[in-house]
């Protein structure tokens, strides 16, 4: 069975189409303390951030892009479009743009026939081989399937593999899952990364942790990762977070939730009671609402005013009324 329909993506535009993807798990909206494990290579500051009236701005995008601005001001596998990136300037949260090249090595590793193509199908059939990205990179995969019932485990391996995010990708990842062969699509699959390298033009990243992605509209899944900055050794950790994705006619909406542990400020906890909407083929949502809290009940509301700018409202002292808000652009 040809998986290429369920898994090809198309370039430039966020959310690809009916891929099995995004992040499942009850949303994390609680404040309590955490702390890394001993095993964790985040050494940041573990306690809540303290949000002030001078860093809720930074907070507030650092927490949308998924890293400290100051780690990693661009994320490091920002969505092409048609015109050409400012590598100034960051886009989609990094967790977005990681999982998407994730779905996109996944979808060319497993476009092959799902099946053996003999006459009986085996139990177990296994699928080796190299996939090119046309710009020099690539990724090889080795997979062993189930024939009859649709499970599958194995390994990726990018070699400097350009996505359709910008930049490169390199290291070994295993992976996990089910597919529905009746159905012909994806139920789930996991991915485990230990020491993936992602590069663009600015900064070089090394991300470890797992994803767990599921289909459907919307599509779901779970996400925990570490970024760890190779120029700065600053790593952020993005704890147990969950994105939601729903596709529809020219756009694709987002909501995320979770925590997420900015190595220089602490840990804040994400909301979006307004889903981000994206246009097709644009890096910068068009409307929505993202609430970061952190220490004290202290908050920052996020909201999009248009595809070039975005406010940021303030309640440093958790008492629930926003003392100021300031309008600042995406670029």
């Amino acid at each position: 069975m040809d998986m290429t329909p369920f898994l090809t993506s198309n370039r430039g535009r966020f959310p690809v189409k009916r891929l099995a993807c995004f992040i499942i798990l009850s949303s994390l909206i609680g404040c309590g303390g955490g702390s890394s494990s001993s095993s964790s290579p985040y050494t940041g500051i573990t306690t809540a951030a303290v949000i002030t009236q001078t860093n809720a701005q930074d907070i507030a995008r650092s927490s949308y892009q998924g890293g400290d601005t100051g780690t990693s001001l661009v994320g490091p596998l920002s969505p092409s479009t048609s015109e050409t990136q400012n590598v100034s300037t960051a886009g989609f949260p990094k967790v977005l743009s990681i999982v998407q090249v994730l779905k996109e090595i996944s979808g060319k590793a497993c476009s092959r026939r799902f099946t053996s193509g003999s006459v009986a199908p085996r139990a177990v059939v296994r699928i080796n081989g190299t996939v090119n990205d046309g710009y020099g990179g690539s990724v090889s995969y080795s997979l062993s399937v189930d024939d009859l019932m649709g499970g599958f485990t194995g390994s990726f391996t990018a070699n400097n593999y350009r996505g359709d995010g910008g930049g490169t990708t390199s290291g070994t990842m295993t992976v996990s899952g089910t597919y529905n062969i009746a159905a012909d699509t994806f139920d789930n699959i996991n991915i485990t990364l230990s020491a993936i390298t992602v590069t663009d033009a600015s900064s070089s990243v090394m991300v470890s942790g797992s994803v767990h992605l599921l289909n459907g509209n919307p599509a779901t899944g779970t996400v925990t990762l570490y970024l760890t900055d190779n120029g700065t050794g600053k790593t952020d950790w993005i704890d147990n977070f969950t994105i939601n994705v729903t596709e529809g006619v020219g756009y694709s909406e987002a909501t995320l939730s979770g925590k997420i542990y900015l190595h220089d400020y602490g840990f804040v906890v994400i909301s979006t009671p307004t889903p981000f909407h994206y246009l097709a083929g644009s890096t910068y949502p068009s409307s929505g609402t993202m609430i970061v809290t952190g220490a004290s009940n202290g908050r920052a509301k996020l909201t999009v005013s248009n595809s070039t700018s975005y406010t940021v409202d303030v309640d440093a002292n958790g008492d629930g009324t926003y003392e100021t808000s300031s309008s600042y652009p995406w670029i």
